[in-house]
């Protein structure tokens, strides 16, 4: 029951009660009216020794004070109101029939038509008027004209319908008096219930408009608490990606000598060696160490990507193969890839790692269990009120959902899973994987939303930009191979393993180079003999000159000077911003021999152009 029903309960209830009191007063009132008819009538029937009658004149009192004093408490509905008045009537009329006018019946009549007033309404005690002056009248010219078994000598005055007429009016007056006084104060209870009820109404509306504006007021509450706790959640990642990136920084550049010097090594000792597969595992070793730099970085947003516009469908097909075939037959893989999911701008990469690591994910939460492993994809619009993140604009998303029915995840882990290094996988895991996969879609600007109960299985939903461009933009790739020159290069670097591996090199590709572990000291070199160099390659972290900064001195000097900038980790600097600056190329450390090789001739090749 809302509250809108019991205020309109308690008013109905308050009705009740206030007439009930009313006709309990009446009945007081009208009883105290009948003792002296019914004194007289008993004593006149002891006198006369006829007890039989002073005992009918007793019980019918006794059951007037029933009907009238006990059961009008329990009068609930109108149609038991009606038996009762019906019944005071009947009793009424038999008293005056048998008894006469001095019988106390004209009594009972009139305490009926104040009571039906009362009880029913002002309409209805006229009526009950009418059928009391119908009764008595009746009742008298059936006594003249002995229609009725009895000795009319027992009535008073009863021989004449004169007297019973003036009975009649008498009783009609008197009757009327009371009735329309009775009524005159029910319409004013009703009228005061009235405007108690609505004025109830009235503040049962105020309530519920409060209670409303509590609701609203709380939802914004708990809306303000989500978006502060996901504001909580990116500043804790943000930190966490800021240290991870200082970490894949000083990693760099430990693991960039030893990738290096490894490739160097290779190349140096022969096939069949007995050190070379021990050279095959180190390097083996480094570049998986790079790789997980780099999912470092892709979860620090540091990476350095291709993007392109794309559609989705083919990666996500490719990888749902790719997995089918190396899990279990009791996982099945169902698929609802619609091809009508619009272009997006990404790294074909990460979005094959992406599908690659949630699909793995579910997997592994079915691996024990088996079940259903469930890839969707289609094309969704958002509005303002949809939007999951504050990095989010209203428009076209793909939604992918990746969903599992295996183990599940209780909402204290379902925060963490998302942080660096946090697994549930024990020694199968490292933890990078969901961390890496947020830092792609934040980094693309969309969201990604997990949905989990323990022993129901989870969903991942991730929403990326769909763009408004249909047409897709493919960017060259050129097969990596190891190119030398001759030509004359500065490089400079402030970490000595570096300069000196890095040197070697260069040296080992055919260029004669000049190195430098201060960015002074490469100023210096390059003001002296600017026409001297053909190109410059140096790192950004340096003291007292970073490597931005050195290239905008050394392009003062000589505007043409190409620069190659070179970095473990910057928050501050990426592929676009190095060419906004003039900066030929940019590459992120540690740099394996072909990519290193092709990136200079690449610029040597553009620049005598």
């Amino acid at each position: 029951m809302n509250e809108k029903d019991h205020y309109l309960k308690a008013t109905l209830k308050s009705v009740a009660e206030t007439q009930a009191k009313m006709l309990r007063a009446i009945t007081y009132t009208v009883s105290v009216l009948i003792l002296p008819a019914l004194f007289i009538a008993v004593k006149g029937s002891v006198e006369n020794k006829v007890l039989t009658e002073a005992v009918v004149y007793v019980i019918a009192y006794i059951v007037w004070l029933l009907f009238g004093v006990i059961l009008i408490e329990k009068i609930k509905y109108k149609v038991r109101s009606i038996l009762i008045l019906l019944i005071i009537f009947l009793l009424g009329s038999f008293v005056l029939a048998t008894r006469g006018l001095s019988g106390g019946g004209i009594l009972f009549l009139t305490s009926f038509c104040v009571m039906s007033t009362a009880l029913i309404g002002l309409k209805f005690g006229l009526l009950a008027i009418a059928m009391s002056l119908f009764a008595i009248i009746g009742i008298g010219l059936s006594m003249v004209h002995h229609l009725l078994p009895f000795d009319p000598d027992i009535v008073w005055n009863s021989a004449s319908v004169f007297s019973w007429l003036i009975a009649g009016a008498v009783f009609s007056v008197l009757t009327v008096c009371m009735v329309w006084t009775s009524g005159i104060l029910q319409m004013r209870l009703l009228k005061t219930l009235s405007e108690l009820r609505h004025s109830q109404e009235k503040i049962t509306s105020q309530n519920m408009d409060l209670i409303n504006e509590i609701k609203r007021r709380k939802d914004i509450e708990q809306q303000k608490k989500e978006v502060e706790k996901y504001l909580s959640r990116s500043q804790r990642l943000e930190s966490i990606g800021t240290l991870a990136g200082g970490i894949a920084h000083d990693f760099n550049n430990i693991l960039f000598p030893v990738l290096g010097h490894t490739e160097m090594l290779l190349e140096d000792i022969p096939e069949g060696d007995p050190f070379r597969d021990n050279l095959n595992q180190i390097h083996a070793g480094a570049l998986r160490a790079k790789d997980l730099v780099k999912q470092i970085l892709t979860f620090s947003r540091q990476e350095n990507n291709e993007w392109m516009l794309m559609k989705i469908q083919p990666v996500i097909k490719e990888v749902l193969k790719l997995i089918r075939s190396s899990i279990p037959t009791t996982i099945d893989i169902k698929q609802d890839i619609r091809s009508d999911c619009g272009v997006i701008k990404a790294d074909p990469t990460q979005i094959h790692q992406i599908v690659m690591n949630l699909t793995t994910n579910a997997y592994h939460a079915m691996e024990k269990t088996g079940g259903v492993l469930k890839a969707s994809l289609k094309e969704i619009e958002l509005s303002e009120q949809d939007l999951l993140s504050p990095d989010m604009e209203p428009g076209a998303y793909a939604l992918l959902t990746i969903s599992d029915t295996g183990t599940g995840m209780d909402k204290a882990v379902t925060e963490k899973i998302f942080d660096p290094f946090f697994t549930t996988k024990g020694h199968k895991g490292t933890g990078m994987g969901l961390s890496v996969v947020h830092g792609i879609v934040a980094k693309m600007d969309g969201a990604i939303q997990v949905n989990s109960e323990p022993g129901k299985g989870t969903a991942f939903h991730v929403y990326l930009p769909v763009e408004k461009r249909l047409s897709e933009k493919s960017l060259p790739h050129s097969n990596p191979q190891i190119q030398g020159g001759t030509e004359q290069i500065l490089l400079v670097d402030d970490e000595d393993d570096i300069l000196t591996m890095e040197k070697r090199m260069l040296e080992r590709l055919g260029y004669n180079v000049i190195s430098r572990k201060s960015s002074i000291e490469a100023l210096e070199a390059f003001s002296e003999s600017p026409d001297k160099f053909d190109l410059v390659i140096t790192d950004i972290a340096m003291p007292n000159l970073p490597g931005d900064k050195l290239s905008a001195e050394l392009t003062k000097i000589r505007p043409d000077i190409p620069v190659l900038l070179c970095t473990g980790f910057s928050e501050t600097m990426s592929e676009e911003k190095a060419a906004s600056l003039g900066i030929k190329g940019f590459l992120l450390k540690p740099i394996v021999m072909t990519e290193l090789s092709q990136k200079i001739r690449e610029i040597l090749d553009e620049n005598k152009h």
